[in-house]
């Protein structure tokens, strides 16, 4: 299962007018003792506060994922392209 299906962003409050900031947020995932990680994702959220999509388990290299948010902040990145751009960052 992809890391990244389990977040849907909302489609039909987005407009072009909505803009996104992005922020790197830190898991600690303890599914057992012989699971134990740290992993790093990224949280887009609205002007108004609203979160447009939240991305928790990315990559367990915090500089990757900081690399991702460094390449799409300050672009006018739509929540809908989220979910493709962090696929076709990981390949």
């Amino acid at each position: 299962m992809s890391v990244l299906s389990n977040t849907k962003p909302k489609a039909e409050k987005v407009s072009s007018n909505d803009k996104i900031e992005f922020e790197l947020i830190v898991t600690h995932i303890d599914d057992s003792p012989q699971m134990r990680y740290t992993a790093y994702g990224i949280r887009a959220i609205y002007g108004n506060g609203e979160i447009a999509a939240c991305y928790p388990d990315i990559s367990t290299s915090k500089e990757f994922v900081q690399e991702f948010l460094d390449m799409v902040r300050g672009h006018d990145v739509s929540a809908v392209h989220i979910h493709n751009l962090i696929e076709d960052f990981l390949n």
